[in-house]
């Protein structure tokens, strides 16, 4: 019996993040958001705080590969980019306000 126990509480949290895509009770996105292109593989992911993208987002290219990741800053409206072409060869970089180019 405590094996059992021992094993639920070590897979527990992985299905506790498995909600992507979640809207609390007022409207606003919360937690992991996820994107696909029309091929089924991942066009973005990120995380949403009270609506407002938090941490690191990152956006692909419809074959897989990463083709941005922006470092949200705290609550603010400011985000740190760097673009990549689709070989991974890092193309720009650059910081943003209130989602335009500073």
């Amino acid at each position: 019996m405590n094996r059992i126990l021992f094993l639920f509480l070590l897979i527990a949290p992985f299905f506790a993040n498995s909600q992507v895509n979640q809207k609390d009770s007022n409207g606003l996105r919360q937690g992991k958001w996820q994107k696909s292109h029309p091929n089924g593989r991942l066009a973005y992911e990120g995380y949403f705080k009270d609506d407002k993208p938090t941490g690191e987002w990152i956006r692909y290219y419809e074959g897989g590969q990463i083709k941005a990741r922006i470092e949200y800053v705290g609550s603010s409206d400011s985000a740190v980019a760097v673009l990549y072409d689709q070989f991974g060869r890092k193309m720009a970089e650059g910081s943003y306000l209130k989602e335009k180019r500073e």
